[in-house]
């Protein structure tokens, strides 16, 4: 039996997250299609939802995007929810 060196989803989302210039972030981790998921404890995480969750301290609101633009960028000052794009619809952003 092997000992997982990340004891937590954020502890993994630590290792392989590399960030870049302009405040972006990227994940350099294992990948299961298009979409970067983490695996850990027999449940799968989406890594922007883990990503958001982890900067704003709740759970995400529908779709998780980037808000910079950059579509792989998972840097949580960028990410934005449902509730965050409605919130700045109506403030006219």
């Amino acid at each position: 039996m092997s000992i997982d060196p990340h004891p937590t989803p954020e502890a993994k989302l630590a290792r392989f997250t590399e960030h870049t210039s302009g405040g972006h972030a990227r994940w350099t981790g294992p990948r299961n299609g298009p979409a970067p998921r983490l695996r850990h404890s027999g449940r799968q995480w989406r890594i922007l939802d883990l990503a958001f969750r982890v900067r704003w301290g709740r759970e995400p609101v529908g779709p998780v995007r980037p808000g910079c633009g950059v579509p792989w960028c998972l840097a949580g000052e960028h990410l934005e929810d449902a509730r965050d794009r409605k919130a700045f619809r109506a403030i006219g952003l």
